[in-house]
This record gives C-alpha cells, structure tokens and sequence, in this order.
C-alpha cells in the first residue's frame, strides 16, 4: 500500500485519474458533520452564560456585577491624559492618588436607593468598591497632577517630566 494512499485528498485524486470520479459534497463528509456538532455544543455552551447575565468579551468583574469603571489612556508631547467612566457618581466618593510610575482610581459607587421587598427580573447596573491602578511610562509630579469630573467622566491630566516632553526616539530596524 502506497503512503499515498492514506491521505483523504490524495486518494480521491488518484481515483479520479484512474477513471473513477468521486463526487462527495462537503456538507455530508465526517469532518463537517463533527465540525457542526462542535459548533452546537459551543452555542448551547455560551447560551448557559447568557441566561445568567454572563456575556463572552465582557470583563469578568461586570460579569459578576462588580463595577470596575472602563478607562482610556492617551498621551500629547507634554502630558498624559486618562479619562475613567464613572457615572452617578459624586466626585467625594472619589479618590486619585500618585506614587511613583502608578496612578490608582479608586472609590464606591453606591446603589441609589434601595426598596423594600422589590425582586429585580434583570439587575445590569454595578454598584460597589472599586480600585483601577494604570502603570505610567516614567513618575510624574504629583503636586502638578489635575483631575476634573464632569458629565460622569473623570479626567486626569499628568504632566510628563521635563525630560520626557517631546522625546522620540527612532529605533533602527535589522535585516534578519
């Protein structure tokens, strides 16, 4: 028996050549039939998750209903900005804090009011403490730190250092 033989492909090939035409549609081969029944047992795998709230690609602290508040970090020549969604919240309820190269967002948020005997169907809104540390590229003076909150974002604008503002540095590429 040739090698060649025990390859799939190559055996309806040989066939073929040799006068017999193998016509098979792909949909009725074993593979795709297993490839279905994975792909079932996947969906109704992550459908289980949905009937608990629990969505794939959501971070797993919401997941839980744990409020962990969504941040974007961006960067000019002469400051970093970092601006945190913290809605329905009250700036006391907030703190900022510098040390070193970490600048830590914490505080709680708080449930609003809360009612007696009330049974919610669905419950997506977090409430709790929270603590977001962001890493910084270099340390950064804290007495020239501002932070601003305004429509429930929270902007916090850090001042790179002296001999950080405007510094590029062009990295050579090697072959190979």
């Amino acid at each position: 028996m040739a090698l060649t033989n025990l390859i799939p492909w190559r055996r309806r090939a040989d066939q073929a050549r040799g006068g017999q035409v193998v016509v098979k549609r792909e949909e009725q081969e074993p593979i795709y039939e297993l490839q279905r029944s994975i792909n079932s047992l996947f969906d109704e795998f992550f459908r289980q998750f949905a009937d608990f709230g629990l969505w794939p690609g959501e971070p797993l602290t919401e997941s839980f209903g744990l409020f962990n508040p969504r941040v974007d970090v961006s960067e000019t020549d002469k400051e970093i900005r970092v601006s945190a969604e913290l809605p329905g919240m009250e700036p006391d309820d907030i703190e900022v804090t510098v040390s070193g190269n970490l600048l830590t967002i914490s505080g709680e948020k708080r449930a609003e009011h809360e009612e007696q005997g009330e049974q919610y169907y669905r419950m997506e809104r977090t409430y709790g403490s929270f603590q977001r540390t962001i890493p910084l590229p270099y340390e950064v003076d804290a007495d020239k730190v501002n932070a601003r909150y305004k429509n429930g974002v929270l902007t916090i604008t850090l001042p790179k250092p002296g001999e950080a503002q405007g510094r590029r540095w062009r990295i050579p590429i090697k072959l190979g």
